[in-house]
């Protein structure tokens, strides 16, 4: 399957990942999983989500790698933005999910 026929949402997603981890130089520290990581290895005809695993290392890297999401305007659907004033946990296994936001 060729990465063009994605949609334009998914390639933003894939756009924005791209260049968190490049500028985060963490190049190793994401995985994509799920539907997208199927279709990309041509075992899949259609994708969903675009969903991914971070390792240890970029979790605590959290709110740059959103940073820089948001940047590309991806948005958190289950985070929060912002930084807290608190000692923050910044590792914790769950899954959330992320949109594009249309201009």
């Amino acid at each position: 399957m060729s990465i063009l026929s994605l949609y334009n949402d998914q390639i933003r997603i894939l756009v924005a990942l791209q260049s968190a981890v490049r500028l985060l130089n963490a190049p190793t520290e994401l995985t994509i999983v799920g539907g997208l990581a199927r279709f990309l290895a041509g075992q899949a005809n259609r994708v969903g989500d675009v969903d991914v695993l971070i390792s240890n290392a970029l979790c605590k890297r959290y709110w740059d790698f959103l940073e820089i999401l948001s940047l590309h305007g991806i948005i958190s659907m289950w985070d929060v933005l912002d930084r807290p004033s608190y000692p923050w946990e910044y590792c914790m296994e769950r899954v959330g999910h992320a949109h594009g936001q249309r201009a």
